[in-house]
């Protein structure tokens, strides 16, 4: 497959491509970690963590190994 010249910057251009999310996902949207999330955090093999700076730039970093 090749190489994507296209960059998303914005908020905006994702919507156009993928549409609004559902009640449901937006409800889901927190600053912290709720018991829920942090139980299924620590039963996970798997997980990415995603930090943004002040300046709205992402990076996400996957974490893996045995649960807990």
């Amino acid at each position: 497959m090749a190489a994507s010249n296209h960059t998303i910057e914005t908020e905006e251009q994702i919507s156009e491509i993928l549409g609004n999310p559902d009640n449901n996902t937006v409800e889901k949207i927190s600053d912290r970690l709720d018991d829920l999330a942090q139980d299924f955090i620590r039963s996970s093999t798997l997980v990415f963590v995603s930090t943004v700076d002040k300046d709205g730039k992402l990076d996400v970093s996957p974490k893996g190994d045995g649960p807990g």
